[in-house]
């Protein structure tokens, strides 16, 4: 049963975080919000097993999952900031919403100081998206 749940949090990662072509995204969407939360909690989950692998004789196992988590938060974040900093009036709400999952993610994995300053980076890019709109309006 745990490693059902170990195995499933790179890909519940991914699935959230993947950037998408605007095509893919419905005006106004969203991250489902218990999805997020769960996925947080599975992450956590995951770094707490990593404590007691040997233990549990889950080691490698989730050894792996923790890594591939990490280098998805670590590989992914850049474009998904990119991705709000050209968002559109479509696409934004489901683009921050992919931030704000993502700086949930990099607290648990990397630490409060690191989300932090992911989520500073994700202000400027929204920002910067608010100011090319308005000037494309002007």
């Amino acid at each position: 049963m745990l490693k059902a749940e170990i195995e499933a949090a790179p890909g519940r990662v991914l699935r959230l975080l993947r950037p998408r072509p605007a095509s893919e995204i419905g005006r106004n969407s969203t991250l489902d919000a218990s999805e997020v939360a769960d996925t947080e909690a599975l992450i956590e989950l995951v770094g707490a097993y990593r404590n007691y692998a040997s233990e549990l004789a889950i080691s490698e196992m989730t050894l792996r999952a923790y890594s591939e988590v990490q280098h998805h938060l670590d590989t992914g974040t850049r474009s998904l900031v990119d991705g709000l900093r050209y968002a559109g009036e479509a696409d934004g709400r489901f683009r921050q919403s992919q931030v704000d999952a993502a700086v949930r993610f990099c607290a648990n994995v990397f630490g409060q100081e690191y989300a932090s300053l992911l989520g500073k980076a994700a202000e400027v890019a929204a920002n910067a998206a608010g100011e090319r709109k308005g000037a494309v309006k002007a």
